[in-house]
């Protein structure tokens, strides 16, 4: 891991690597005097490099009494501060494990959106709402279904809330109308911060009640 931070952080010569007293030292300055994106990755590499989740509440204890705009979830370091919407993403992490594909999706969103040197909001949008389809199809055991066809069938069939099936149903149909999120991803485009922190949020909670609602039937 140390290796690692030197090389990849540090960007220094692997042949000038020092003892390790004195690579404590070297790390030291990074957090005295580095510029705040290198500490936040070097925190996020070694979150990244425990299996262990007391070492991200370490972390985390600390960025908050610093004050950071960023929090550990899952070895990324995530621009969100609010504690509430910081346990919607926590419990979507940890609920989907055994789901791989919506996983997948959320931890792609969620690198996307945490990038601190060249976010891609447009796409975190993407796999967000990627994770909400991907669990709708495994709730009405559809894998070819669209969040919209899986909403529908939801509302029919589980007796899905109409008010909650509309609302997604709009959100769905408005990132597919919204400068291709949904489509032709290698172009560029304007989304915000703000949105991709929403539909990262929503989408995520939105996986939370699938699981909590549909996993007992």
């Amino acid at each position: 891991m140390m290796k690692d931070i030197w090389d990849k952080h540090l960007s220094r010569p692997l042949d000038e690597m020092p003892s390790a007293g004195n690579l404590d030292d070297a790390l030291k300055g990074v957090f005295i005097d580095g510029k705040w994106y290198l500490v936040i990755d070097v925190i996020e590499h070694i979150s990244g490099s425990f299996s262990y989740k007391s070492i991200e509440s370490d972390f985390n204890e600390v960025l908050e009494e610093e004050r950071s705009a960023y929090r550990i979830v899952d070895g990324e370091a995530v621009p969100v501060t609010d504690e509430i919407e910081l346990e919607a993403i926590e419990e979507g992490m940890e609920k989907t494990r055994k789901y791989e594909g919506v996983r997948e999706h959320l931890e792609q969103a969620l690198a996307h959106f945490s990038d601190e040197k060249d976010p891609d909001y447009r796409n975190s949008v993407k796999e967000s709402i990627s994770a909400a389809e991907s669990m709708a199809q495994i709730v009405i055991e559809d894998e070819e279904a669209s969040l919209g066809q899986a909403l529908s069938k939801m509302e029919q069939e589980h007796g899905l809330s109409g008010a909650l099936k509309a609302s997604f149903s709009s959100l769905y149909g408005y990132t597919s109308d919204q400068e291709g999120i949904r489509h032709a991803l290698s172009e560029k485009s304007d989304v915000s911060f703000a949105f991709a922190k929403f539909m990262l949020i929503n989408c995520t909670a939105f996986v939370n009640y699938l699981i909590d609602e549909y996993e007992a039937d």
